[in-house]
């Protein structure tokens, strides 16, 4: 048997009423039905709440914001010509509706605006994608091209591959990345007369190298408008190069690349958690 709540008609009204009273738009007899309902409902006082709440983290976002002196001038031209523009009768909360309409849709453009602004900052530069280059160029020639990915290398292949200086990346990297991945390769190579170490991962059909590389006078621009990210005070540079995903970071005398077929933020998570270690232990390396 359903039972039916008649009780629930008046809380749907006062709800109906709460933006109206937070902006104290209310006439003076409605807005004592409010109260007094508030008085004897939890429910609809927490409702109260969770709006106002919200209306404060919205503030404090947009105040947070600095605007452009064009967009304050041009908020205030859609204010005076909303106010102008209706030539009828037209009551105070339908007005109020008008003007947060044209508030709103200039700052979604704003808005919009600031994050196209960001994604663009976010392109790499010229000398940036030049550096990361050479880790997508090593990854694509030796791990896709070459069939490196479906090779199975043993721990010892690889530390013996790597060297005693690079040996110590297999471990390192093992413990950073998720169980999911698995180091099937380990070795050094050479693509366009540069040497690498190179490190490769799987994840069911994914493909992901570690490639480190000496420099041999390169750096990544310091302009913050390059880096995508800062992990513990490293910069890593990011970039989708030739289908691929490539975040970059260095060290005095090492570039190093995280280059997959993954999704920008996953090549980026996965950066992050190595950057920090990698970047140590060729540090460490340089001393």
């Amino acid at each position: 048997m359903s039972v039916i709540n008649f009780g629930q008609r008046p809380c749907e009204r006062i709800r109906s009423y709460m933006d109206s009273h937070l902006s104290n738009e209310l006439p003076v007899e409605t807005k004592r039905e409010v109260l007094r309902h508030l008085d004897t409902c939890a429910d609809c006082a927490r409702a109260l709440e969770d709006r106002l709440r919200v209306r404060k983290m919205l503030r404090s976002a947009v105040e947070s914001e600095s605007a452009p002196v064009q967009l304050r001038e041009r908020i205030q031209r859609e204010i005076r010509r909303t106010r102008t523009g209706f030539h009828f009768p037209v009551q105070k909360s339908h007005w109020a509706l008008a003007v947060a309409a044209s508030l709103f849709l200039v700052l979604s453009g704003w808005m919009g605006f600031r994050v196209w602004n960001l994604r663009t900052a976010a392109v790499v530069s010229e000398a940036n994608e030049k550096i990361l280059t050479m880790g997508v160029g090593d990854h694509v020639t030796c791990a896709m091209d070459h069939g490196m990915y479906r090779k199975r290398f043993t721990f010892e292949q690889m530390s013996r591959a790597l060297g005693p200086e690079y040996a110590g990346l297999v471990s390192l990297v093992n413990g950073k990345v998720p169980r999911d991945y698995e180091i099937v390769v380990a070795h050094r190579c050479a693509v366009n007369q540069r040497n690498f170490v190179h490190l490769i991962l799987t994840k069911y059909e994914s493909v992901v190298s570690l490639v480190i590389t000496k420099k041999t006078g390169e750096a990544f621009s310091k302009s913050a408008l390059d880096a995508a990210l800062s992990e513990s005070g490293i910069s890593l540079h990011r970039a989708q190069l030739r289908q691929y995903e490539v975040a970059g970071f260095e060290t005095r005398d090492h570039l190093a690349f995280v280059v997959s077929d993954l999704p920008k933020h996953a090549n980026l998570d996965l950066a992050s958690n190595l950057a920090p270690a990698v970047s140590s232990h060729l540090t460490r390396l340089e001393l």
